[in-house]
């Protein structure tokens, strides 16, 4: 008899970040390209050169292949860790210790990227990997709390801390949604 797996919500969030981090490197890594700068003035009346290709083609050239670069550590690095979490059960309190220092780097990456890269198509992306890595990353460690506290108890949200979470995620989409629509369409 084939034992079946039963996905716990730390398995889906890491799948979840493991596909979300899959499709930003991915994409940062082909915006790579030499041909296409151009020059552009800054608020302070400064000549900068800007990227102008792929993804990163409203950061300027001295930062756009700094985020090429993050993203090639990320896919080469952190991704393939992070798929080999998702492969075999996150149970023991070493392996979500180990896993809450990937969320960690994770998290920095995606704070990173969603206040640091211009606007362009994959914002929202960014900001979702933001807040399920963010949320992740807190409830992993209130739940590696209460396991060294004591072996019996455990965190649970309530209901009305679930209504928080959920009101303030959708308050974010809702107050970036316009930026990001007109980033997308212009």
């Amino acid at each position: 008899m084939i034992k079946k797996k039963q996905m716990t919500w730390l398995n889906i969030s890491a799948t979840i970040i493991f596909i979300l981090l899959l499709i930003i490197t991915v994409c940062g890594i082909f915006s790579f390209s030499i041909d296409n700068k151009y020059e552009a003035i800054n608020l302070y009346g400064q000549v900068i050169e800007m990227y102008g290709t792929g993804i990163y083609q409203y950061d300027s050239y001295f930062k756009a292949p700094i985020l090429i670069g993050s993203d090639l550590t990320m896919l080469l690095i952190i991704v393939p860790v992070t798929g080999s979490y998702i492969f075999r059960d996150i149970d023991t309190v070493e392996q979500k210790t180990n896993f809450l220092t990937i969320l960690g780097i994770i998290l920095y990456y995606a704070f990173s990227i969603s206040f640091g890269v211009a606007h362009n198509q994959l914002q929202l992306v960014y900001i979702l990997l933001t807040s399920i890595s963010f949320f992740t990353l807190f409830t992993l460690l209130l739940e590696l709390y209460g396991i060294s506290f004591c072996y019996n108890c455990s965190f649970y949200l309530r209901k009305i801390e679930l209504v928080f979470l959920i009101l303030a995620g959708a308050s974010n989409i809702i107050a970036w949604l316009p930026d990001v629509l007109h980033s997308l369409f212009r």
